[in-house]
């Protein structure tokens, strides 16, 4: 478990309890909303916010002064630089806190990537898999069914989600557990620590360096562009209209 997977188990127990009765789309809201209340309430929490009203009103102040100057070039560049220096100033005060209190969506984000991205495939269908390197022809990939075209196999999807992989020429075998349906499964690197792939990684030994799974994408809504069809949609839409009400109502810097 990487260190942006830590509430995953949390957010697992609440989506079982809540899909029973809940649709997909109206839990994608309320994860919206709750994302938007932690991060913008991080945000203003942590974040000097008396400051940064005075460096509004300041910032404003020298943006007017310079829209309104109408004097000899040489009075221009003070006005410039100094409308410059507040604005990178203002980032600077405001470049951590927002850093910090993004945190929480990151989090909820890489939940809803690896729960509601691929679909989960039925036993027995057909799911095409594709290699790199693609030449490996001692690999084989089991339940193997027929060569989905170069660089590719299509193996049978089993009932239990267990997916083997066998170097025939190394004698080696490797084991995925693919309960989470992942896009693409690869050996461990350092960023994996702060987000894990939920079926593992492959050994280090195996002559590749990554697997891809043709997955279909989930979709929670059934009308509209595909585009809106799955939780990408809902959760970033939502999360837009939320944080932009709470900052207004709150008046947040």
């Amino acid at each position: 478990m990487g260190l942006f997977d830590l509430p995953a188990p949390i957010l697992t127990w609440l989506d079982h309890q809540l899909s029973g009765f809940l649709p997909a789309w109206c839990w994608m809201v309320i994860l919206a909303l709750v994302s938007s209340v932690l991060s913008m309430g991080l945000y203003a929490w942590i974040s000097p916010q008396q400051k940064l009203k005075q460096f509004q009103q300041e910032a404003q102040k020298a943006r007017s002064e310079l829209s309104k100057y109408d004097g000899e070039f040489d009075g221009l560049p003070p006005l410039v630089k100094r409308v410059l220096g507040l604005s990178l100033k203002h980032l600077g005060m405001i470049l951590l806190p927002a850093m910090a209190a993004s945190l929480p969506l990151i989090c909820i984000l890489v939940w809803l990537s690896n729960h509601y991205g691929p679909e989960v495939p039925v036993g027995g269908e057909t799911v095409c898999v594709q290699t790199h390197p693609a030449d490996i022809e001692t690999l084989k990939v089991f339940p193997e069914r027929t060569a989905g075209g170069e660089g590719k196999r299509c193996l049978a999807w089993p009932a239990d989600a267990k997916i083997t992989l066998q170097d025939e020429k190394r004698q080696l075998s490797w084991s995925l557990d693919m309960a989470l349906p992942v896009g693409r499964v690869h050996k461990k690197s350092w960023w994996n620590y702060l987000i894990a792939n939920p079926a593992g990684y492959l050994p280090d030994d195996l002559p590749l360096e990554w697997i891809t799974f043709d997955f279909k994408d989930r979709q929670i809504i059934a009308l509209g562009p595909d585009w809106m069809r799955g939780w990408e949609a809902s959760f970033l839409i939502s999360l837009l209209i939320f944080s932009i009400a709470i900052k207004i109502i709150f008046k947040i810097e």
